[in-house]
């Protein structure tokens, strides 16, 4: 074995060029492939760092328009109650809170959890305890529990236990600080106690706010656990008809949720997309195989005399087979060795992209799992790549070699057919490649030419907190006097031509709202059937601020807030009043006692969560601020917005300086991140794909001029003949090409299949779309005519008299 590895390292130096170009073939296939399977595997395949984590699940209440809609309070309680197929279940919600106390008033994610939560998961603080169940009831002591990182950001890892967090003007008592795998449930920086307090209007039947989890019970599955909890919603749906009516509910595997598998979640169905990329990549690694597969056969053949020699002289075949296998796994493993660095480089690259929506990103690194994958890529793609040739250098005719001399060895039609076939077959999976790639690129060019209905230059977005109702020494009226404050204030600043209010910017992702009716129009039999709008709360200038179109009627006045008016999207008047005018029409929340707005205005459609997706009917409300803990705040301004952060934060603290501002950003920026996963993902994909071409055109180059080399005395017999350089030309073009045409008639065939597969993650662009065929086919027989015409030229210019002397 030593002596086998010794001759490999000397014929390595021996042929440095062949050397390097199959080591860096085989590095970045098992790179890209190792830094993919590092995402993937942490994102869709590792298991959460819970106790049992695949008995751990996620209950969701469904209706008509959704199957993962956040539960209600009293719905919950119900289950606990009732189904016995979970052995504990647990209840969280998300809020955000001011915190004071520092040298300036930030924003904070809280978490409210109820105090089976992380024993549920088999979670125990690092420091401290657990809440307690009386933490749940009303009236108790407010506790907190820090997250590992706002432990560290806030506190160096300090001991604080017992110090004091004022969130929203109210002391909450550290009791513990929470680990890092806590995390999977999403950013959170502090943690409190859910209070179950049904006379608050949030924890009411029929309010979707919180989130369920539960862990099944032994021997139960989840399927035991659906049907438990459908019969039982069926007996509220009786008991509370105008709240329940069409309510379901069923749990998912958490795991499964955190990567949108199945949810048809509006963050993007992110297995599937990954579960795309995955493939990409092996296919990668696919072609590079076949590539230095098609090397080594070409290799092998050059050095057919000395493997002849060497069984003349007493060496056996097994020794022989030994030899070129061990030739190409060495080389595959070191290849291996580089591609795991190279893929750790390719991580690291990657958490530093703005890409924040991908679940379980802390997760991601090339961890031991990682390794021992590269490990056995490296050394399987290795054997596969060296078997075929080991076993032609095994099967070798002796004496047939022996006497076509040192100079010139033929190969045998069998030899000269399997480099045609990796020739096909690399053709054809970069062919799949490249069809993917075109279809994404295509997807992404219409994506970006999507026309946002709203002006993004000089428009700079930002949230600043509001005090709580029973927080603040300020009443409910006294809020909308504070941001009137705000507004007055901020538009004082020199270069801001128009400022206002929202609930909820354009393009972030938040559609909340409810059931419209219309006056006079077809009564509901329950409220839940009404058509779903989304209900926006905005200040006056707020459409001449954004610059959307209106279309008909006018914008709110500054006098509107407290008015019952309303202004509608294009998309509501089309479900609404299709074939109608609109305006003068009253419509109002589908409540028990509707409270009638009069339509003033329609402006055109904004996306409100995704630009690929189609704006749904939406309300705009006047007023300065929303029933919420923080409003949204647009400027237009006269240079860079991001010059004017710093004023506006002072002009809000001259205000209220227990106000906190979060979340700067301009319209741009928010824009620019609709296409951030998407541009990612067209991104790598096309990368592999021009690899792949390389990869392939390589391929073919070497078998043609090893061709070529073969048979300059048959192709100077044909000169001598009559034969003119552009039929030698033409000739072995053809011939080199042929096999590359068929390969990419085999995976365009392939890509009909595979682009039905792939097609949820399309946008404005089909599968089978003609013109992606077509370009790919193109390109693909001018890199294979390139990857053919140099050797074919070298062969048109041979001298007919030294091609005949040729030995």
């Amino acid at each position: 074995m030593l002596q086998d590895l010794r001759f490999a390292l000397r014929l390595a130096r021996k042929n440095p060029g062949m050397t390097l170009t199959t080591f860096l073939v085989l590095a970045l296939a098992i790179g890209g492939t190792t830094a993919i399977f590092s995402i993937v595997d942490a994102v869709l395949f590792r298991p959460l760092p819970f106790n049992e984590s695949n008995r751990v699940v996620r209950i969701f209440a469904t209706d008509a328009f959704s199957n993962q809609d956040e539960v209600s309070m009293p719905d919950y309680l119900d289950w606990k109650k009732n189904v016995k197929g979970f052995s504990s279940m647990a209840l969280f919600g998300t809020s955000q809170a001011t915190l004071t106390g520092g040298a300036l008033p930030e924003r904070v994610v809280l978490g409210r959890a109820e105090a089976s939560l992380f024993p549920l998961l088999g979670v125990a603080p690092l420091r401290g305890r657990n809440f307690e169940p009386e933490d749940n009831l009303p009236g108790h002591t407010a506790k907190a529990l820090l997250s590992w990182n706002f432990w560290q950001s806030h506190f160096n890892g300090e001991d604080i236990l017992g110090h004091k967090l004022v969130l929203d003007g109210k002391p909450y008592i550290v009791t513990g600080v929470l680990p890092k795998s806590v995390a999977v449930l999403g950013r959170k920086d502090v943690w409190v106690p859910l209070v179950f307090d049904l006379k608050v209007a949030d924890n009411k039947r029929g309010f979707h706010f919180f989130n369920a989890v539960g862990r099944l019970a032994p021997h139960v599955t989840i399927g035991q656990v659906n049907a438990e909890l459908a019969e039982r919603s069926s007996t509220l749906a009786e008991e509370f008809p105008d709240q329940n009516k069409g309510v379901g509910a069923r749990v998912a595997e958490l795991q499964s949720t955190l990567s949108g598998e199945g949810l048809g979640s509006s963050q993007g169905d992110f297995r599937n997309a990954l579960l795309m990329l995955f493939g990409a990549v092996g296919t990668l690694l696919l072609i590079a195989c076949g590539n230095v597969a098609t090397l080594n056969l070409v290799s092998a053949s050059s050095r057919q005399h000395e493997l002849a020699v060497r069984i003349s002289v007493g060496a056996a075949r097994t020794q022989l087979f030994r030899q070129v296998l061990i030739e190409g796994v060495l080389l595959s493993v070191s290849a291996a060795t580089t591609g795991g660095g190279l893929a750790w480089a390719i991580i690291r690259v990657f958490k530093t992209l703005p890409v924040t929506a991908i679940p379980r990103m802390e997760d991601i690194s090339v961890n031991g799992r990682a390794l021992v994958f590269t490990l056995v890529v490296g050394t399987v793609t290795g054997a596969v790549a060296a078997l075929i040739p080991a076993i032609r250098a095994a099967g070798a005719d002796l004496n047939f070699t022996l006497k076509q001399g040192s100079g010139r060895t033929t190969d045998t039609r069998s030899q000269q057919y399997l480099r045609r076939v990796f020739v096909a077959l690399e053709t054809g999976l970069a062919a799949l490649l490249l069809v993917q790639s075109g279809l994404l690129l295509k997807s992404f060019v219409r994506a970006v030419e999507i026309n946002p209905a709203l002006r993004t230059d000089h428009l700079l977005t930002l949230y600043f907190s509001l005090p709580t109702f029973n927080a603040s020494h300020l009443d409910n009226a006294s809020i909308p006097a504070l941001v009137r404050q705000i507004l007055e204030r901020v538009q004082a600043i020199p270069g801001v031509r128009s400022a206002a209010t929202t609930s909820t910017l354009p393009l972030t992702g938040t559609d909340a709202g409810g059931g419209i009716v219309v006056e006079g129009g077809p009564q509901k039999r329950h409220l839940w059937e009404a058509p779903y709008a989304v209900w926006t709360t905005v200040s006056p200038r707020y459409f001449q601020t954004m610059q959307i179109r209106l279309l008909e009627g006018e914008e709110f006045a500054a006098d509107s807030p407290g008015k019952k008016v309303a202004i509608v999207n294009r998309a509501l008047t089309d479900k609404l009043f299709p074939k109608q005018d609109p305006l003068g029409k009253r419509i109002a929340g589908a409540t028990q006692n509707p409270d009638w707005h009069q339509i003033v205005g329609v402006v055109a459609d904004v996306p409100q969560e995704a630009l690929e997706k189609k704006p749904a009917p939406e309300v705009f409300f006047p007023s300065e601020a929303a029933d919420t803990p923080w409003m949204a705040l647009a400027l237009r301004v006269s240079g860079d917005p991001q010059s004017y952060i710093g004023p506006v934060r002072r002009a809000i603290a001259e205000v209220n300086g227990s106000v906190a501002v979060f979340l700067p950003r301009t319209m741009q920026e928010i824009l620019g991140r609709q296409f951030l996963w998407r541009g990612l993902q067209t991104w790598v994909i096309g990368a592999f794909a021009l690899l792949a071409i390389a990869l392939a055109g390589m391929g073919t180059y070497a078998v043609i001029a090893h061709s070529v080399n073969q048979r300059i005395r048959e192709i100077g017999l044909r000169m001598a003949l009559g034969a003119s350089n552009a039929t030698v030309l033409r000739m072995v073009i053809w011939q080199g090409t042929m096999p590359a045409v068929f390969g990419a008639l085999l995976g365009l065939a392939g890509s009909l299949v595979v682009g039905r597969l792939t097609a949820n993650i399309l946008f404005g662009v089909t599968p089978l779309d003609p013109s992606i065929y077509l370009g790919a086919a193109g390109l693909l027989s001018a890199a294979a005519l390139v990857a053919t015409y140099f050797p074919a030229r070298r062969a048109s210019l041979l001298d007919p008299g030294s091609a005949l002397r040729h030995e």
